[in-house]
């Protein structure tokens, strides 16, 4: 895109040095005809000057070329630049949520961990009392024997 960019300019700049040459080239020639006293309209088109207007015309027209060129290039990238933001907007939301979850499930294992080992601390022969650990702490955990547990 910079490339082009740059060809577009370029070319612009071609163009408005030929026409600045044709503009001196008519201004010489104006003078000239004045200091010889001659009729403006009877003189003949200056070769030079035709040159100039033909490689303008060619100028104009890879001017043209490389704009459209460079327009549909913007448009291309505008497409691509909002498909980036959306990608990366749904990649910032899926991270979220798997962090979510991954937090969720580490204090539902934290949780599970603790009671696990003050149910291993307690005294040989004791009965665990899993009437005193929150139903929340068991909602998460599918290995619990639901019959175990006792009503307070």
């Amino acid at each position: 895109a910079k490339a082009l960019g740059e060809t577009v300019n370029q070319a612009r700049q071609r163009i408005n040095g030929l026409k600045a040459t044709i503009e001196q080239r008519r201004m010489q020639r104006g003078m000239q005809q004045v200091a010889e006293g001659v009729d403006p309209g009877s003189v003949p088109e200056d070769p030079e000057e035709e040159q100039a207007r033909a490689r303008i015309d060619t100028e104009k027209a890879a001017y043209k070329e490389s704009f459209n060129r460079l327009r549909d290039l913007k448009k291309e990238i505008e497409h691509l630049q909002l498909l980036l933001e959306q990608s990366r907007q749904k990649l910032q939301a899926d991270f979220e949520k798997w962090l979510e979850s991954m937090l969720r499930q580490r204090a539902a294992n934290d949780a599970t961990s603790s009671i696990r080992s003050s149910q291993a601390a307690s005294p040989a022969g004791s009965v665990p009392s899993e009437d005193r650990v929150p139903a929340q702490v068991w909602k998460n955990n599918h290995d619990v024997d639901v019959g175990r547990l006792q009503a307070p």
